[in-house]
């Protein structure tokens, strides 16, 4: 699944996330924070956190 990262000011970054990380708890805890910011994208889910921070929870869920 597409999502974007970042924060709209600073520019969104595109990253393709296999749904299986949905349902993991690293994972849902950063949507859960996401929702509170809204996480609206015409083509995806935007996360508004730092680029570093997906990517080690990428790393974590995927080791």
């Amino acid at each position: 699944m597409v999502v974007y990262v970042g924060q709209k000011d600073d520019g969104l970054h595109r990253f393709l996330v296999p749904v299986i990380y949905f349902n993991h708890p690293l994972f849902t805890d950063l949507l859960r924070e996401a929702g509170e910011h809204g996480f609206h994208h015409p083509d995806g889910i935007t996360i508004p956190c730092q680029i570093a921070e997906l990517e080690s929870i990428q790393t974590k869920i995927a080791g």
